[in-house]
């Protein structure tokens, strides 16, 4: 499990939130389910499933290839409302049933606020 905290530096601002995977070209898994806690500075929870898509149904990545490594961007939220400053808390829980994932370089939150 990963928990992030993002600061909400203005108030009533939309943004965005975008999930970033880093893992080698040779991962063993297509995709890789995921479960997003998010709590903003108001109070308010969403709770969502996601599939992060690695490879597509013909075996090509879908992120950005650099050397060994495969990027993966996924929107989690567009748009969402933030209308107090504050800390945006975010968990991410791979629903992947294996003990480990191996292959796995990093995985980061971005948070973009219009």
């Amino acid at each position: 499990m990963l928990d992030f905290e993002l600061p909400v530096t203005e108030s009533n601002r939309s943004c965005d939130l975008l999930f970033i995977f880093r893992c080698r070209k040779s991962f063993a898994y297509d995709e890789i389910p995921l479960n997003m806690v998010l709590n903003t500075p108001s109070g308010e929870e969403r709770i969502k499933e996601y599939q992060i898509q690695i490879r597509d149904k013909n075996g090509s990545y879908t992120g950005t290839l650099s050397g060994d490594t495969c990027i993966t961007q996924l929107v989690l939220k567009r748009n969402l409302s933030c209308p107090k400053k504050g800390m945006l808390k975010v968990e991410i829980e791979n629903l992947n049933p294996r003990m480990e994932t191996e292959g796995v370089f990093s995985a980061g939150l971005m948070l973009i606020q219009h």
